[in-house]
């Protein structure tokens, strides 16, 4: 009987291997027709369905982004929801951030998404995604070098400051509430409040 068992499941691991499609970065965006009127985006080859976005979550976002890019001034740039690639060929990702800081302007960007040399922090604003954001993303962006990650916990009103990347994701996970400044990693000379985007 058991024996069995093991060859049935193995059976079913095998037929999940088999429907797998591992896109490459082509083929994804050569779907965007297709995935015109859906929240998607690329991990590590599979395209993942994304969260819908809530009201608290889109209220954050911008002045989030506005206050980042203040705060890091000139020679950086603040991207909203848009793509950054990782990865290679074989298992691409282009994650879509809330907040992306990047080295340069827009100009630097016509053509080509920017990469993990030129990205300087993430943020994630999570609710209902929190558990992928702390897992999946922070490994993914870990791996790729990130130099900082934030997750906006909006279930606990407070930030989570992801530092010190390595392939399992961050070595450093401290974390901030209400009243309290963070002092990004890529612009030591100021202070972002978390009051400023945390009612």
């Amino acid at each position: 009987m058991a024996v069995l068992e093991h060859e049935v499941r193995s059976a079913e691991a095998r037929l999940t291997d088999l429907r797998r499609h591992l896109f490459t970065r082509e083929e994804y965006y050569g779907l965007s027709e297709i995935l015109a009127n859906q929240r998607v985006e690329l991990i590590e080859g599979q395209i993942i369905e994304m969260a819908p976005i809530g009201d608290f979550h889109a209220a954050v976002t911008h002045p989030l982004a506005v206050i980042l890019e203040e705060a890091f001034g000139e020679g950086f740039s603040a991207r909203n929801q848009v793509p950054i690639a990782l990865g290679d060929d074989f298992k691409p990702s282009d994650p879509q951030p809330d907040v992306t800081i990047v080295a340069g302007t827009w100009r630097d960007y016509v053509g080509r998404h920017p990469g993990a040399a030129d990205v300087k922090l993430i943020v994630e604003v999570a609710d209902s995604s929190l558990k992928d954001d702390r897992g999946i993303k922070a490994k993914l962006y870990g791996s790729a070098g990130i130099p900082e990650y934030w997750i906006v916990n909006l279930v606990d009103q407070q930030v989570e400051v992801y530092r010190e990347p390595c392939e399992t994701g961050y070595e450093s996970v401290t974390t901030y509430g209400v009243g309290d400044t963070i002092k990004p990693l890529s612009a030591p000379g100021t202070r972002v409040s978390v009051t400023d985007f945390l009612p």
